[in-house]
């Protein structure tokens, strides 16, 4: 009787998730995700509240209204960091799928994070001057 060779299995132990080892890729996948996530969030409310205006000019004004709220407006702030990051984070993942760059994938990925963060700060400078 021939031995059977032996089939390594994978590591168990190295596939969870470990807290204290999060690299700049899984920064990078983890952070486009939400931000994904949040734009997806973002269309749907856009649609309900354009959708009000099939119900009349009244309700399509009480959802404007609702959307001026210091919440909102402070939110739309973060939504211009939040659409700036995974814009140009996604540039950055075609790059490195079509070759370019990738010697320079981390710094291209923080620098499309502080150019995010930037972008959010001037926001909340222009939402704390339309707030008054």
């Amino acid at each position: 009787m021939t031995a059977q060779p032996q089939v390594s299995r994978a590591s168990v132990e190295r596939t969870h998730y470990r807290p204290r080892a999060i690299w700049t890729g899984t920064l990078a996948y983890i952070l486009h995700r939400i931000t994904g996530v949040f734009l997806v969030l973002y269309l749907f409310m856009h649609i309900i509240v354009i959708g009000q205006s099939v119900r009349g000019e009244q309700a399509f004004n009480d959802a404007l209204h609702f959307v001026q709220s210091p919440v909102f407006v402070l939110l739309d702030a973060g939504l211009s960091g939040i659409v700036t990051f995974h814009a140009l984070n996604g540039l950055r993942i075609i790059a490195f799928d079509i070759g370019w760059g990738i010697r320079l994938q981390k710094a291209l990925f923080w620098a499309s994070l502080l150019v995010a963060v930037a972008v959010f700060a001037v926001s909340l400078v222009v939402a704390r001057k339309l707030l008054g």
